[in-house]
């Protein structure tokens, strides 16, 4: 009786394997029927940065040199980075005139 029951599971799982086989291969079968679809905005355009790149091999410390800086972009981060410091309480100035933060 077990083994009937080995037998007929062994059976059903061959079965279940063949069909899921053949639906692949239709899948497949299909997909190379409608031939390639083309990949559109795939990958990465390099002609922008192939300069720099050819720049960067030739003379890499006069390519960084040479490199445009966003001095602009730069200096607006420092200065609300320091207006954001400035407002702590350990960077304030003392309002009274006692320096000394312990009394004494």
């Amino acid at each position: 009786m077990i083994f009937a029951a080995f037998i007929l599971t062994v059976a059903l799982a061959l079965l279940g394997l063949r069909d899921l086989c053949r639906k692949l291969r239709r899948r497949l079968a299909d997909r190379l029927a409608r031939g390639a679809e083309p990949m559109a905005g795939h990958g990465l355009d390099a002609r922008a940065v192939t300069p720099r790149i050819s720049a960067v091999r030739q003379d890499y410390l006069a390519a960084i040199h040479a490199r445009e800086h966003e001095s602009e972009y730069h200096q607006e981060l420092l200065d609300s980075a320091r207006a954001m410091v400035s407002q702590m309480g350990f960077f304030k100035k003392p309002t009274d005139g006692n320096t000394s933060a312990a009394p004494g």
